[in-house]
C-alpha cells in the first residue's frame, strides 16, 4: 500500500494513500464571561480573581457588609446562574493592610516580629499583602517559648498555619517560605528577645472609601493596574462596576466596552425619574446596555434587604443566555421588589429612549427584562452575536497567516479558509434539530472574485462572510375572530 503525493503516473491496480491535512476547525469563543470592578473588604488591589461560586468569592474577597457593594453584586450574578466571573477589588486611597506586631515580655516591651495579612496573588502566584477590614479577624498565637525557640500559629478563618521551633535569626525566612496568609518582617528597631506567650489579633486593616477615580483605576509607571484598568488585559464579554452610577464611571465603562470588544452595562441612581433616565442615556452605542430597574434584594451575609443595581442583574442574566438570543422578556431571579415601580407608559418611553428595563410582570409573567434594547435603540443581541462570530473566526484563523497562495483559480489556501468558516457556520444555520438553529443563513466568498492579483501580490487574502441573524418576535399579534353563533338541533320522529 504505497503512500504517494498524487496518483498521477501510477499504473498498477492498488490502494494508494495520499496524506492530506484538513483545515483546522473553528471553535466558538466563550460568551458568558463577566468582568466586574467592585469594593470589597479583602483583596489585593489590581489583582483579578476568578469566581465561580459565592463561597469562593467570600474566601478570596470577604463577605458582604453594609459598607461595601461588591459581595452583594456577586450574590446577584450567581443568583442568575452566571459563572466565569472576573473580579477586581477596589479600595480607597486610605486603605491599609491588617497587621500585628509581636512583642517581648520586657517591662518596656520591645518589638520582635511584624506580621502582615496576605494571600496568594491570582496572577503572579506570589504571597502579597492584602487590604481591607476582613483580615482584622486574623490571630497569631505564640506558645512554647523555651530557650532560643518559640512556636507560632497563624489563623485566618478556616486556614491555620503552625510553625515549630522558630528562632530569632530564622523566623522571618521560615514564615515567608511557607505562609500563604501572612508576610513576616522585622520592625524598625527589632528586639533580640523571644516574643511573649499569648494570642494576638491583627488590626488596622481598612477599606478606605473608593471614589470614581479608584473604580476607574490607573496604570502606574511599572505597569501596575487598578480598577477598571486592571480588567483591560482580561478577555470578557460584559463589564460593569458594582452599584456605581456616576457620569465618570459610566463613561469609563462605555469606553472599556468599545476598546475591548465587550458589552458595557451602566445605570443611573436608584429613584431616577423617567426624564432623568432618558436625558442620561447619552451613549448611543450598540454595545452598551443603559439599564434601569434597581431592585430590593436580601443580603444573605448581613441578613438585611439592600438595593441592587440592574447592571449586575442584567449581566448575570445575559452571561448564561445563548449568544444569539434576545435579551428581552428574560427572567431575573432573587429579588424582592422594585425600588421604583414603573408604569407601562414609563416602560414604553424608556424603551424608545434606549433604556433596558428590569421590571415586574414581563410578558413571561415574572420579574425580568422588559426589552433587549441597546443604548442606541438597536437590539443588543445583534452586537453580542457579531462579537461571537467575528471573534470566533478571528481567533481560529491564525493558521492561515504566512501560508502560500496562488493567483490562479482553485487555490488550496483560499479553499481551506472558506472550508473552515463554512464548517463553523453550517451547523449554526442547519442543525439536525431546527429548534437549535442559531443563525438564519450565511455566505462565504474566498476566491478570485474578492482576491485580485494585485491584492495577492501584496500579501493579502480576503474572505467575505455574510451572516443573516435570526430575528426576535417582539410583538406577538393574535388575530381573533370570535362571534356569537346559533346552534341548531333537529330531531326526527320514529
Amino acid at each position: 500500500m504505497p503512500i504517494v503525493q498524487s496518483i498521477s503516473g501510477q499504473v498498477l491496480d492498488d490502494v494508494y494513500v495520499i496524506e492530506t491535512q484538513s483545515p483546522p476547525n473553528i471553535q466558538g469563543v466563550q460568551t458568558g464571561i463577566v468582568k466586574m470592578a467592585g469594593d470589597f473588604t479583602k483583596g489585593i488591589p489590581g489583582a483579578v480573581y476568578s469566581i465561580s461560586d459565592y463561597a469562593t468569592g467570600v474566601r478570596l474577597l470577604g463577605p458582604s457588609t453594609s459598607a461595601v457593594n461588591g459581595p452583594l453584586n456577586l450574590q446577584a450574578l450567581i443568583n442568575q446562574k452566571a459563572g466565569g466571573l472576573q473580579v477586581v477589588p477596589v479600595f480607597g486611597t486610605t486603605a491599609a493592610s491588617a497587621k500585628v506586631t509581636l512583642q517581648d515580655s520586657q517591662t518596656t516591651p520591645g518589638n520582635v516580629l511584624v506580621l502582615t495579612a496576605a494571600q496568594v496573588h491570582p496572577q503572579t502566584g506570589l504571597v502579597t499583602a492584602l487590604l481591607g477590614t476582613d483580615a482584622n479577624s486574623m490571630i497569631a498565637t505564640v506558645a512554647n517559648v523555651t530557650g532560643s525557640t518559640f512556636d507560632l500559629t497563624l489563623q485566618y478563618g478556616n486556614v491555620v498555619e503552625t510553625y515549630k521551633a522558630l528562632t530569632i535569626a530564622g523566623m522571618v525566612s521560615a514564615i515567608n517560605a511557607a505562609s500563604q496568609i501572612a508576610i513576616a518582617s522585622l520592625p524598625a528597631t527589632p528586639s533580640s528577645n523571644l516574643p511573649k506567650v499569648g494570642t494576638f489579633s491583627f488590626a488596622g486593616g481598612s477599606n478606605g472609601t473608593p471614589g470614581d477615580a479608584d473604580f476607574i483605576g490607573t496604570i502606574d509607571g511599572s505597569g501596575n493596574r487598578t480598577g477598571l484598568k486592571a480588567l483591560e488585559p482580561i478577555t470578557g464579554n460584559f463589564v460593569f462596576v458594582a452599584n456605581q452610577y456616576s457620569t465618570a464611571i459610566n463613561a469609563a465603562v462605555a469606553v472599556h466596552a468599545n476598546s475591548f470588544n465587550c458589552v458595557g452595562l451602566v445605570c443611573l441612581a436608584p429613584g431616577s425619574t423617567v426624564s432623568a433616565l432618558t436625558a442620561g442615556n447619552t451613549y448611543a452605542q450598540d454595545n452598551v446596555a443603559f439599564c434601569e430597574g434597581w431592585r430590593v434584594m436580601y443580603d444573605a451575609d448581613t441578613k438585611s434587604n439592600r438595593n441592587i443595581a440592574p447592571t449586575a442583574l442584567v449581566a448575570g442574566m445575559a452571561a448564561q443566555l445563548a449568544w444569539y438570543k434576545s435579551w428581552g422578556n428574560k427572567a431575573i431571579y432573587g429579588t424582592l421588589g422594585a425600588v421604583t415601580p414603573r408604569s407601562p407608559q414609563d416602560l414604553a418611553t424608556l424603551q424608545q429612549a434606549g433604556v433596558l428595563c428590569v421590571t415586574d410582570n414581563i410578558p413571561r409573567g415574572v420579574v425580568g427584562t422588559r426589552s433587549g434594547v441597546a443604548s442606541n435603540g438597536s437590539d443588543i443581541y445583534v452586537r453580542r452575536s457579531r462579537y461571537f462570530l467575528e471573534q470566533s473566526v478571528m481567533t481560529a484563523m491564525g493558521w492561515a497567516v504566512d501560508e502560500m497562495q496562488s493567483s490562479l483559480a482553485n487555490d488550496p489556501l483560499r479553499t481551506d479558509v472558506k472550508g473552515s468558516i463554512d464548517a463553523f457556520l453550517s451547523p449554526l444555520a442547519s442543525p439536525s434539530d431546527p429548534k437549535n438553529k442559531q443563525i438564519d443563513s450565511f455566505l462565504t466568498i474566498c476566491d478570485l472574485t474578492n482576491n485580485a492579483p494585485a491584492q495577492i501580490a501584496a500579501g493579502q487574502l480576503s474572505v467575505n462572510v455574510k451572516v443573516r441573524l435570526l430575528g426576535a418576535a417582539k410583538q406577538v399579534v393574535i388575530n381573533a375572530d370570535i362571534s356569537q353563533g346559533t346552534i341548531t338541533t333537529s330531531s326526527q320522529a320514529a
